[in-house]
């Protein structure tokens, strides 16, 4: 008899411990997002010592983006 009310026992502890395990992984889930330190990065960046490595294509879009600002303040300039 007392084995039966042990394992009923353990089977609820079970149940409440999924339970909370699976509130604890929503709220994981929820602050994911917010724990990324840039929303357009969806990795950490790679770093070799103290030098942080750059993919050829995230540097041609800082190049890109950087030209269509000089571009940008270069039509400024002409209009004024």
């Amino acid at each position: 008899m007392q084995v039966d009310s042990v394992l009923k026992d353990l089977t609820h502890a079970r149940i409440r411990t999924e339970q909370e395990l699976a509130c604890i992984n929503q709220a994981i889930a929820n602050l994911g997002p917010v724990a990324v330190k840039s929303p357009n990065s969806a990795r950490p960046a790679r770093t070799i010592g103290n030098i942080t490595v750059m993919s050829a294509a995230g540097r041609q879009r800082i190049s890109d983006a950087q030209k269509a600002r000089w571009a940008k303040r270069k039509k400024q300039a002409k209009a004024a």
